[in-house]
């Protein structure tokens, strides 16, 4: 039997470049651990970039490219994050909220859990990279009939 060897996922379509499926996958993973594991509510994009859980993201291969990212949206490690966020919104996993920091005024985004997200931490713990798209599924046939 003749070894199957995957088709190598591309950059590109509406991802963030250089980031492909599985770079996507990878970091919706671990920002959904992120988002379970902590006791909090709601989260800065650039939050993600800092835990420790998402060393293994590319991000971590060069430290000036991690710091770049807590400052600018134009930093790819930044857009890659708040793509996934995007992506787990559009999953109703989280809301997107606008809020004001009193100490400059300025407005910035946090995403904040959902109960369903909060509903299913315990699935997404208990598998190290999380298929989103296939707990959401089980989820809702589970709760449809």
């Amino acid at each position: 039997m003749p070894l199957e060897v995957s088709t190598p996922k591309v950059s590109g379509g509406d991802r963030p470049e250089p980031f492909n499926e599985n770079d996507e996958r990878r970091w919706t993973s671990d920002i959904l651990h992120n988002m379970c594991r902590l006791d909090k509510p709601c989260f800065f994009p650039s939050q993600f970039i800092m835990e420790e859980e998402m060393q293994g993201a590319k991000v971590y291969h060069n430290p000036d490219a991690k710091e770049r990212a807590l400052y600018g949206e134009q930093n790819e490690q930044y857009k890659q994050v708040s793509y996934c966020l995007e992506k787990l919104l559009e999953r109703q996993m989280v809301v997107k909220e606008k809020r004001v920091d009193g100490s400059d005024n300025m407005e910035y985004t946090v995403y904040c859990k959902t109960n369903l997200l909060k509903e299913l931490c315990s699935q997404i713990m208990s598998v190290q990279l999380v298929d989103i798209a296939k707990i959401l599924e089980e989820y809702r046939k589970k709760h449809s009939g």
